[in-house]
């Protein structure tokens, strides 16, 4: 899978959308935080859009760029891991890759430093996709969360990053459907989830509870206090 910069990036405006007011909502939160295992998001200021992200028991830093959009159909985000020195995943990056990580081209965070605004190469770093397609093309309706991965990197990988957006956009869809926020979905409506993977990819974990029980993403089901923020009882 080859990142390349999107022609027409208002196509995708809407699944940028979604994903920035969900991690809104969850990073001011530091009980939401600790329940999605959540450690720091960070905006990237260079195209491809989309966020680097620092997840609780990953093998480093992701990378989520937006790069294909419908207006109504599926949104497409690339997803790129950026593994630590010492991590068992660094000896399966290639030799460019290994280098390139190792250099000042990346920050302490782990990730490549932004000020320099260089892109690696479309191919480096990634693990697999993203796919988010509004329900009948209508985000009101639910919402369909695809992983394509790829060989060898389900598990080791972009399955956290996959468990990690699931358990973020669901909170958001529940929330935002109690304040009435038809954009993002109506309250009682479970959202369609779906996990494509790569021929080769081998056997996905196990998710102990239910993605698709709408009970089950309220904020008192995962443990989530409000801090602040306005959730239902």
């Amino acid at each position: 899978m080859d990142g390349t910069r999107l022609p027409n990036i208002d196509q995708g405006l809407w699944a940028m959308n979604m994903v920035d007011g969900a991690l809104r909502m969850a990073m001011p939160n530091p009980s939401a935080r600790q329940a999605m295992g959540l450690n720091g998001v960070s905006e990237k200021l260079y195209e491809p859009l989309g966020w680097f992200l620092w997840l609780d028991n990953a093998p480093g830093p992701y990378g989520l760029e937006l790069l294909d959009a419908q207006t109504r159909g599926r949104s497409l985000f690339l997803v790129r891991c950026y593994p630590a020195p010492d991590s068992p995943l660094f000896s399966l990056l290639s030799e460019k890759e290994r280098c390139l990580r190792c250099s000042p081209r990346f920050d302490d965070t782990g990730t490549p430093v932004q000020e320099d605004c260089v892109e690696p190469d479309s191919w480096m770093f990634v693990v697999g996709a993203l796919g988010l397609t509004p329900k009948h093309g209508d985000t009101a309706s639910g919402m369909r969360v695809e992983l394509l991965t790829d060989p060898g990197w389900t598990q080791s990988a972009s399955w956290r990053l996959y468990d990690f957006m699931v358990c973020l956009l669901c909170h958001h869809h529940g929330l935002a459907a109690h304040r009435a926020e038809s954009v993002h979905g109506a309250q009682e409506i479970p959202w369609q989830l779906c996990c494509d993977l790569a021929p080769g990819a081998g056997k996905a974990p196990s998710r102990p509870v239910p993605w698709s029980n709408p009970l089950w993403w309220r904020p008192h089901c995962l443990g989530i206090t409000a801090c602040g923020v306005e959730y239902d009882d």
